[in-house]
């Protein structure tokens, strides 16, 4: 939270402790820094940057930007590191920090070794310096390198008052486009709607706009430009897990290959990674499980049901919903059809499945973790039980229910999905029935 809990001098003490830590761990002191839209990030960007610099760090600034390019900046200008001042797709509030070194967010272990630095006041010393430059030119020409269309496409643009509206913009009419846009100005209070393209209150008006103006797709971003929301010529919104196997079965065009996906996703899009002839391997949640899995497993795709795509396509070697965007278009200009028909070809032969959304519920923070123990627990004396985050339970050989604790607010985490309604509805009746166990108060979901 801005203010109460994160200050200049916070977020000063912060940079000062990873430009030690990148010094030390690759003996080179260049570092990326970016910033999204809101209130207060160009404040909290400067405090960074001096931190950076007292540390002896030599600062590329790259200004107001969407997350990617900021990750695209560490491959353009090969440094080591980098900085995003976001809080991605939550309200304007907050606020915080991206670490990342080469492709991958800190996290884990080595987040700890920079909090202790700060705790420690360790830090290294020396004369930084700071040097302003611009990655927008060279990452749309990047993209366009990569997509050409042969024909003119209508789209829908609803950037959520992020930093990513003028860049979409730009990129869709460069790439010969026709363009209707919807809250495109960068406004980091979010004056018309959350900036989160996954929940679907959100996208009401981008569908309304997609009938009105005839389009032949709407995208939605979130307030830092790393996920997307995709609606469809018939103003429908495109369910994560069908736009997911959409990008995995391009990414398979070129052989078999590995697919990550996280925990939370559909089994449909598992059986249809295998109809393409690749291997689905399944994570933990949140962009630093899935890259480093793609790592390990030489993945050519992976995805979160947030809608994070992550590509394995150099230099885009992370998630970026622009980018995403443009393959869109590439795969529609290729089919020739409208979306709707070519989702419709893409789940032709695969087994249908009732999925719920999901669904969030109230757990104290002190707590969270025991109760998934101890659901996992009971359910795996009597049924398969995949715990690689939380519990994902087999109900038979499709019907599951998972749950999982939140990794950023006091809150469990459920989703359910059977062949059948009634499939589905038996799990989340028997994860209801032992969930209530452990929290008799549980609301009905």
């Amino acid at each position: 939270m801005v203010g109460s809990e994160l200050t200049t001098t916070a977020l000063e003490s912060m940079g000062h402790a990873f430009g030690t830590y990148i010094q030390r761990l690759s003996g080179r002191k260049q570092i990326i820094v970016g910033r999204d839209a809101r209130p207060s990030s160009r404040a909290f960007g400067e405090a960074v940057t001096s931190g950076l610099m007292a540390s002896g760090c030599e600062v590329i600034d790259i200004g107001q930007v969407p997350t990617p390019l900021t990750s695209f900046a560490v491959n353009h200008f090969w440094v080591d590191g980098a900085v995003q001042v976001t809080a991605s797709h939550n309200p304007a509030e907050f606020n915080g920090l991206k670490l990342q070194v080469g492709m991958e967010a800190l996290a884990g272990e080595e987040l700890q070794k920079v909090e202790r630095l700060i705790a420690s006041g360790a830090f290294a010393s020396g004369e930084g310096s700071r040097l302003a430059q611009d990655v927008t030119y060279p990452y749309l020409n990047c993209i366009q390198h990569k997509v050409q269309l042969s024909r003119g496409l209508k789209v829908a643009i609803d950037a959520g008052n992020g930093v990513s509206g003028p860049l979409a913009i730009r990129l869709m009419r460069e790439l010969g486009c026709q363009v209707a846009p919807i809250y495109c100005e960068p406004d980091g209070t979010f004056p018309n709607h959350p900036p989160d393209p996954t929940e679907a209150e959100n996208l009401v008006e981008l569908s309304k706009l997609v009938l009105k103006e005839q389009c032949d797709v709407g995208v939605a971003f979130d307030g830092d430009g790393d996920r997307i929301g995709i609606v469809d010529e018939q103003g429908q919104v495109v369910p994560p897990d069908i736009f997911l196997l959409l990008y995995a079965r391009e990414a398979l065009r070129a052989g078999p290959g590995k697919a990550v996906f996280e925990v939370r996703c559909s089994e449909a899009l598992f059986d249809g990674v295998r109809k393409y002839g690749g291997i689905p391997v399944m994570a933990q949640c949140g962009n630093t499980s899935i890259l480093p899995r793609m790592h390990r497993e030489r993945a050519v795709i992976g995805g979160e049901l947030s809608g994070h795509i992550f590509f394995n396509d150099p230099p885009f070697e992370f998630d970026d919903a622009l980018y995403a965007t443009a393959l869109l278009l590439r795969y529609l200009d290729a089919h020739g059809g409208p979306l709707s028909e070519m989702l419709s070809e893409l789940t032709e032969g695969l087994p249908h499945y009732v999925s719920s959304p999901e669904i969030r519920v109230d757990c104290p923070d002190y707590l969270k973790w025991d109760v998934v123990a101890a659901v996992r627990d009971a359910f795996a004396r009597r049924y398969r039980v995949i715990d690689i985050d939380g519990a994902r339970i087999y109900f038979g050989r499709s019907d599951w229910a998972l749950i999982r604790a939140s990794n950023t607010s006091p809150k469990l985490s459920l989703r359910f999905e059977g062949r059948t309604q009634e499939g589905m509805e038996r799990a989340k009746a028997e994860l209801s029935a032992e969930l209530r166990k452990h929290l008799p108060d549980l609301a009905e979901f």
